[in-house]
């Protein structure tokens, strides 16, 4: 029993946990809080991953709700000089 219970939390538990983390970011879900980027394992390194996946993610929708922004503006600046 206590092995089982420091296997689950040193690692698998962990594992576990991160790997819901990551699927939630490959499908989009950048609001998820990442735990374990302190730790100083593999586990740890994993985490910090998954923390610049979620930056690059959220750097991706801003980049392209600027690109929209830019458009509509570029739109509008023709639509006026047309005018």
């Amino acid at each position: 029993g206590l092995a089982y219970a420091v296997v689950q939390g040193g690692a698998v538990g962990p594992l576990t946990r991160l790997a819901a983390v990551m699927e939630r970011l490959a499908k989009g879900d950048f609001s998820v809080e990442i735990d374990g980027t302190q730790r100083g394992d593999e586990v740890g390194m994993m985490a910090r991953c998954a923390e610049t996946f979620k930056k690059s993610g959220l750097e991706a929708i801003a980049l392209r709700r600027q690109q929209e922004e830019d458009r509509l503006k570029a739109e509008a600046e023709a639509k006026k000089a047309e005018a």
